[in-house]
């Protein structure tokens, strides 16, 4: 390879390797300041429901129910997880008559 590509490659390199760096720095001196800054998107506004308890013999399951006449939309979590994933999504479902 002719040496004006090689270095010209490692310039290139170089020079995106010193931008990345000032780009984390940023980023980390943020965090630093703030380290839950990423964690604080607000929860919209959620839509009008009802909650009950459906007994399925032996199974109990927790729901919510925004009523509408769209068709039924079932979230579910991970065992290890609750409801608390849902309400980004509640509304927006909610929006477009999904029960």
């Amino acid at each position: 390879m002719p040496a004006m590509i090689t270095r010209r490659r490692s310039v290139m390199a170089g020079a995106i390797a010193v931008a990345s760096s000032s780009c984390l720095a940023a980023a980390r001196s943020a965090m630093a300041a703030e380290p839950d800054m990423g964690l604080r998107t607000p929860l919209p506004t959620q839509a009008p429901m009802t909650e009950a308890l459906a007994d399925l013999g032996n199974v109990k399951l927790w729901y919510w129910d925004t009523g509408g006449s769209g068709e039924v939309v079932v979230f579910l979590h991970p065992g290890s997880g609750s409801a608390e994933f849902f309400p980004y999504q509640q509304p927006a479902f909610a929006k477009v008559l999904r029960r």
